[in-house]
């Protein structure tokens, strides 16, 4: 605990509750002398987390081998000669026809396919599921947290998802910013 101006209402290792006052601008309970109040507080937090992990993840790439297909389009409706299969259209691209300077019902449609690439990647090794756990901590309680302990207290794997139930101990900013309105 870091108090910069104000009062410590509490001391280091002393166990506190969500909404409990910490540090306070009165200076001297007798005199009614107040100041802003202004510290950190890093304290110990302990979770208990359910989570699911999932081990194997289907991944998508675009390879460079673009396929141009062009048709011919009559208003909202176009035809293309021949269709692409299994391939991503990225860009679509219309042009009008023109007879001399009046512009015609017809256009010249361009499609870009460019073909995925799918692959599934899995985490098989322990060191990897420890690390996607820690990662998936930070992304729920902050950047800003220390783990200090985590133990899975119950780990079931379901074809490729691994449900875990954790207990975490974290060092973690708990500071509130709090107006204290004195009246008029």
């Amino acid at each position: 605990m870091y108090v910069q101006s104000g009062r410590p209402l509490v001391r280091v290792n002393d166990v506190v509750k969500k909404g409990d006052l910490l540090v306070s601008g009165n200076l001297d309970d007798e005199n009614d002398v107040y100041t802003y109040s202004e510290g950190e507080v890093i304290a110990e937090v302990w979770y208990n987390i359910t989570g699911t992990i999932n081990l194997a993840s289907e991944k998508k790439d675009l390879i460079d081998d673009v396929e141009t297909k062009y048709g011919l389009g009559f208003g909202n409706h176009s035809w293309f000669f021949n269709k692409s299969d299994q391939k991503r259209l990225l860009l679509e691209e219309s042009k009008s026809i023109y007879f001399l300077i009046w512009e015609t019902p017809f256009s010249i449609n361009k499609k870009h396919y460019y073909p995925e690439d799918v692959s599934v990647e899995t985490i098989e090794d322990e060191q990897v599921i420890d690390e996607v756990i820690e990662e998936q901590l930070k992304r729920k309680l902050g950047q800003s947290v220390e783990v200090l302990y985590q133990k899975v207290l119950h780990q079931k794997k379901d074809n490729d998802k691994v449900k875990l139930e954790m207990f975490v101990k974290v060092l973690e900013d708990i500071t509130k910013e709090q107006i204290i309105d004195q009246g008029d």
